[in-house]
């Protein structure tokens, strides 16, 4: 079994190098590293060149394009990736050691899942602002044992439930999703929107072990929204509301989704409405 590592990255050049090297630093080695470089101007490429010889690594794969966001940079790694499994690493997010062995345990015990979801902390400019960041998304486990979703999970009527840096899918699955299953007229919020398709028809594992380190800096890699933490403008803002309806807008009448659950997304669409005539 081989697992594809897909990271995607624009003008990260050091962290990139951090990112790779905490998969290199995994105890599995059927493994494939898939930088999608989207259009990097710091030397990224001749950092690749001269840090990973493929000689020595020839498990790590590079690939330059245009820049044209992380959804359509996550596309082109799953069109390349020669594994069973694809996970994801934001390249300014590095994984624990022990993130694959935790994984390759879980799916035999739990064969019927279709893509993993591991916990992770969080550090907005290297300050730590979440150690667990399920908890803080209010998600609940059992005596600390891993849980499928379900719909009743609050924090999907306002955002992603999982952390793209610890979701693995099964390729055979994701690929149900589409050749291109991030949606690439998204910059942001990509990842949610493919929850609301994924979690529609597989059954997706998440599991409370801290497995990653999510990594945010205000470092001028985003094109369209401030990072994490940033104060936001009001046009930003409005932006961003108005993303949100729309993907709610998208899935209302999700024949998967019980009589509460349509009207909690309902009722969040109608929020994001009055947020929106509010503050025009």
């Amino acid at each position: 079994m081989i697992y594809s590592v897909i990271i995607p990255s624009y003008n990260r050049c050091k962290l990139l190098a951090e990112a790779i090297d905490s998969v290199l630093q995994q105890n599995f080695h059927a493994l494939e590293i898939i930088v999608i470089d989207d259009g990097s101007r710091d030397g990224t490429a001749e950092m690749i060149t001269q840090r990973y010889p493929q000689a020595l690594y020839s498990q790590v794969r590079y690939f330059r394009q245009s820049n044209q966001g992380p959804a359509a940079a996550r596309n082109r790694g799953i069109r390349e990736a020669k594994g069973e499994l694809i996970a994801f690493l934001d390249s300014d997010d590095i994984w624990l050691e022990n993130k694959i062995q935790t994984e390759l345990l879980l799916l035999e015990r739990f064969p019927e899942a279709d893509m993993l979801a591991g916990n992770a902390s969080t550090f907005v400019e290297n300050k730590l602002r979440s150690k667990d960041t399920f908890a803080q998304r209010e998600i609940l486990f059992n005596q600390q044992q891993p849980r499928f979703f379900d719909w009743s999970i609050k924090i999907m009527q306002l955002g992603p439930v999982c952390c793209t840096s610890g979701m693995t899918f099964r390729k055979t699955a994701l690929l149900l999703l589409g050749s291109n299953p991030f949606d690439e007229a998204l910059r942001l919020d990509e990842d949610w929107d493919l929850e609301f398709r994924f979690f529609s028809q597989f059954k997706g594992l998440l599991y409370p072990q801290i497995i990653c380190t999510r990594r945010v800096f205000n470092d001028g890699t985003r094109h369209f929204y401030s990072a994490s933490g940033q104060t936001k403008s009001i046009k930003e803002q409005q932006q961003i509301w108005q993303q949100q309806k729309n993907i709610i807008s998208r899935y209302l009448g999700n024949p998967k989704w019980n009589d509460d659950t349509e009207q909690c997304f309902q009722q969040r669409k109608e929020q994001l409405t009055e947020l929106l005539i509010q503050n025009i």
